[in-house]
């Protein structure tokens, strides 16, 4: 993950699980995404800003391996 500057902020890490639906047994995928980062500063105010950043990069990951057709199935709306 990069900052406004394109200076490192964190890593993001990406879980791919074969699983099956508890309703049905269908099979399905569970995708798990976690960001991790230091904030700067080492402050309250730091750790907020970088929630902000990470939230927007899990968005990002998601989005970039994810289809467009399944965009439109979910409803998915860009911003």
């Amino acid at each position: 993950m990069d900052d406004e500057t394109g200076g490192a902020l964190g890593r993001l890490h990406v879980g791919l699980q074969p699983a099956y639906t508890s309703v049905d047994g269908h099979p399905i995928f569970v995708i798990n995404m976690t960001a991790r980062g230091k904030p700067e500063p080492a402050d309250l105010e730091g750790a907020f800003r970088l929630f902000d950043h990470e939230h927007e990069w899990i968005v990002r990951g998601f989005t970039s391996i994810t289809t467009k057709h399944m965009h439109e199935l979910w409803r998915r709306r860009d911003g």
